[in-house]
């Protein structure tokens, strides 16, 4: 008597342990390899203090304020009109007087728009602005 020969497939299981296994490989690798930010040039070890830690002063709430090459606005990543900036920054210098605005600018833009701003922001009674760049190399 013969019996017919049953062929078992292989599980799925099988087949996806190796797959599991490289993903966590290349995870820990890009973990190791890859760096968030650039690392400062000098190792440096902060003081030892003896005193009890101070309660921190809660940092003045930071807006970042986009201008494209062409004059398009945006302020925190939402593309904005000048009319419209101009009520948002307002409703914003009243609630957080001492907040500060960051400017970042296209390199192309020219001095003329820029001063616009500067001027819209010192109507406005913005005084903490920082202007943003790049460190050339």
């Amino acid at each position: 008597m013969k019996f017919a020969h049953r062929h078992q497939r292989p599980s799925g299981d099988d087949q996806l342990i190796p797959l599991i296994n490289v993903i966590f490989l290349m995870l820990i690798f890009f973990m190791l390899a890859g760096r968030i930010a650039p690392s400062d040039p000098i190792e440096i070890e902060p003081p030892h203090s003896t005193e009890a830690p101070e309660a921190l002063a809660p940092q003045p709430e930071q807006r970042t304020l986009l201008i494209a090459a062409d004059g398009a606005l945006a302020l925190d990543g939402t593309a904005l009109a000048a009319a419209a900036l101009q009520q948002r920054l307002a409703a914003w210098h009243q609630a957080v007087p001492s907040g500060e605005l960051r400017i970042k600018a296209d390199a192309r833009l020219s001095s003329g728009q820029l001063q616009e701003t500067l001027t819209l922001l010192r109507e406005l009674g913005i005084e903490h602005i920082t202007l943003l760049a790049t460190q050339a190399s």
